[in-house]
């Protein structure tokens, strides 16, 4: 499960505010046993906030699957998500980054709102 660095460090405060929200209805929906689809949470955003949003849903996404242990979907990101190529290249090098670096995924993240609200 995701912990307090899933959030981009260098993400604009209002860029935060913008996509926390739908961040943590993403989060909410997986923690409730629904495998929620990115697409339409990406969709509940604005153009201009799209890849950050993308890259923190994938994040959660990835996170999940890892900590349940299922297969990440790389082939499956890339096909959906042609336009994105950048986006999803860092996300999977920050999938290898922490696999060489952790053995497993802390469980505790605080929801993104609380985090911009503070």
């Amino acid at each position: 499960m995701p912990n307090d660095d899933t959030i981009q460090p260098d993400l604009d405060y209002h860029v935060l505010k913008r996509i926390g929200p739908i961040c943590d209805e993403f989060e909410a929906a997986i923690r409730r046993g629904g495998v929620p689809a990115i697409q339409d949470f990406l969709a509940k955003g604005t153009e201009s906030d799209r890849s950050a949003l993308l890259f923190e849903l994938l994040k959660l996404d990835r996170e999940y699957r890892v900590a349940s242990g299922q297969q990440l979907p790389f082939a499956d990101y890339f096909a959906r998500f042609p336009n994105d190529e950048n986006c999803l290249r860092s996300v999977l090098m920050e999938v290898e980054t922490t696999a060489k670096t952790s053995h497993a995924l802390q469980p505790v993240r605080k929801p993104m709102q609380k985090l911009v609200s503070s």
